[in-house]
């Protein structure tokens, strides 16, 4: 584990958090922050996940069981496959060497619809969210 703020501990699994990122989310604004509190929410319902994401609190930070949270809502109502990424990792990543991923080609389109429609990347159900948006 390595150090955070707040007294909290970062897996040593995570990547680092990038120099703007913090373990509560306080970096985020309010759009991306309000789509992974609806992560959170959403992927919750189910009371085994409920208490995943709990810990993952506890040991992680807000943050990262956040986009946890994102990452399970996304696969599921994306229906993706396990070789498949969500939008959520569509594009480089911090710490990539800028090129995509061709399993992420998909999540990369879908990324820059939602983007384009004015919504987060953690977006727990992105084509729901378009159709609203009639996008």
């Amino acid at each position: 584990m390595t150090a955070g703020h707040n007294g909290l501990q970062r897996s040593a699994s995570l990547p680092p958090l990038e120099p703007r990122e913090k373990l509560d989310g306080s970096h985020l604004d309010e759009l991306d922050r309000k789509a992974l509190e609806r992560a959170m929410e959403l992927a919750s319902h189910d009371r085994l996940r409920k208490e995943q994401l709990q810990h993952k609190v506890e040991a992680d930070g807000w943050f990262d069981a956040a986009v946890f949270a994102c990452y399970v809502c996304q696969t599921d109502t994306l229906r993706l496959k396990p070789w498949e990424m969500p939008p959520l990792y569509g594009g480089p990543l911090p710490g990539d060497s800028g090129l995509v991923r061709s399993s992420g080609l998909q999540a990369e389109k879908l990324l820059k619809r939602m983007m384009a429609a004015g919504l987060s990347r953690y977006e727990p159900d992105p084509i729901a969210a378009l159709r609203r948006l009639g996008k």
